[in-house]
């Protein structure tokens, strides 16, 4: 069975400065797992072949604010939860990792291949929106390294295959029959989250997503921030703020 050292959970904890620009931007972190070397190997059947990886949740650091200089960012939050896309690829521990972008992930494409023999993944509409609802629906439950990895089997199936869901050898991707026979297994908690994802009734958020990508460490999916939008009453005291100044300027017109 083929091994490949990779982080299945990555939360980055840390400052990216770009310019206000939606593809700007470069981000250097230190990346630690979680526990230290305490990884818990899930498997995964690809194109009929099998793999099994060792993941972990992974906390980084940012380490530089370039180009644009500390406390400027505009397009990741101050601190964020990173998730792997790739399989062949790794996200270093205790070393500096440097990602060259970050885009919106609707459009986006990985830098090297997803699954391997996959080649690149390409975010189309379909496969961006059944992440969004993912995370947004699930992402929250990820509360210690088996739901970690409970959560990057459901990315990767959601990143790699079409059908949102890892059963059955029909499927591109899927979970050995023997993982999904556990009924706390890692397979079957992320079945039972995209069980949910692919059904179209069943109303879960999805919030914008952002791929921080680069062909030499492994790329990542993070949370687009919140805009700021103004509360209702706020917007309506400064309205009529604006009205009265106006009339008063016309007032004052009027009798001078």
């Amino acid at each position: 069975m083929k091994s490949f050292h990779i982080l299945a959970l990555c939360a980055a904890l840390g400052v990216f400065a770009t310019a206000s620009s939606s593809q700007g931007g470069t981000i250097t972190a230190n990346y630690s797992a979680l526990g230290g070397t305490n990884f818990e190997h899930v498997s995964m059947i690809y194109s009929g072949n099998p793999y099994s990886f060792p993941t972990a949740k992974a906390f980084g650091t940012r380490t530089d604010d370039a180009p644009a200089g500390p406390g400027v960012d505009t397009l990741v939050s101050h601190y964020f939860v990173a998730y792997c896309v790739e399989t062949g690829q790794d996200l270093g521990i205790n070393t500096a990792n440097f990602h060259a972008d970050v885009v919106p992930l609707l459009g986006a494409s990985t830098q090297l291949t997803g699954a391997p023999g996959s080649g690149p993944v390409f975010f189309d509409a379909t496969r961006t929106a059944m992440m969004e609802r993912l995370w947004g629906g699930f992402e929250s439950a990820v509360v210690d390294q088996h739901t970690a990895a409970a959560f990057q089997l459901a990315v990767w199936e959601v990143a790699f295959d079409i059908d949102q869901t890892l059963v059955g050898g029909a499927s591109l991707l899927h979970a050995p029959a023997v993982d999904l026979g556990g009924v706390l297994s890692a397979a079957s908690i992320a079945e039972g989250w995209l069980a949910q994802v692919r059904d179209l009734n069943v109303m879960l958020d999805t919030p914008s997503l952002l791929l921080m990508t680069d062909p030499t460490v492994q790329d990542l999916i993070t949370l687009a921030p919140v805009p700021n939008i103004p509360e209702p009453s706020s917007v309506v005291l400064a309205a009529l703020g604006a009205l009265g100044l106006g009339l008063l300027a016309r007032r004052r017109r009027r009798y001078a």
